[in-house]
């Protein structure tokens, strides 16, 4: 199960403070693109939060594994 977006580790998630090579490149390529978004000030911080939590509860089953290992 998914923690919900209050969940400080998604911050550091989307922030890129956890360093995580995901099985899936279409997750590294989100992820890295809402870094780079917020680097440059297009996105705000609650809304990459929430970009990420909806993409990967979405696909859940896809990165359980992933999900698993960022979230024991």
């Amino acid at each position: 199960m998914i923690p919900n977006g209050n969940d400080p580790r998604w911050k550091d998630l989307v922030q890129g403070k956890i360093n995580y090579a995901f099985k899936a490149v279409a997750a590294s390529m989100m992820l890295a693109r809402l870094q780079r978004q917020l680097k440059a000030g297009n996105q705000n911080l609650d809304d990459a939060v929430k970009e990420a939590t909806v993409f990967f509860t979405k696909y859940e089953d896809v990165f359980a594994q992933d999900l698993k290992a960022i979230f024991p």
